[in-house]
């Protein structure tokens, strides 16, 4: 036999998952218009290319077994800067190679 309050938080989690669902469907619809536009969408795959490569440099800076301190000496940059580029700002080709060359890496691209 189920007990009074688990009866309830039942009850209440459902309703919440209702509340999500909802919340869910309306950004949906905003996500939806704001990449409609060329611009939006254009933005953000700008900034998911951004992420793929910062979370590249990040691994192979933990592969190489370096902290961001480590590895900022060894580019005559701060670990401040580092973090931003770890998060994906302050990207270039040059920052891109002279970091994975830090980190005993190369740089290749290949256009698919």
């Amino acid at each position: 036999m189920k007990k009074k309050y688990d009866i309830a938080l039942i009850n209440e989690l459902r309703g919440l998952k209702g509340g999500f669902a909802k919340e869910y469907e309306k950004q949906s619809e905003s996500r939806k218009k704001f990449l409609a536009d060329t611009k939006n969408r254009e933005s953000v795959e700008r900034a998911k290319i951004a992420l793929e490569v910062a979370e590249k440099l990040y691994h192979a800076r933990k592969r190489a077994g370096l902290t961001q301190s480590q590895l900022a000496e060894r580019l005559h940059t701060s670990q401040a800067s580092l973090a931003r580029i770890e998060r994906g700002a302050n990207l270039s080709l040059f920052t891109i190679a002279a970091y994975a060359g830090a980190c005993g890496k190369h740089v290749k691209i290949n256009f698919v």
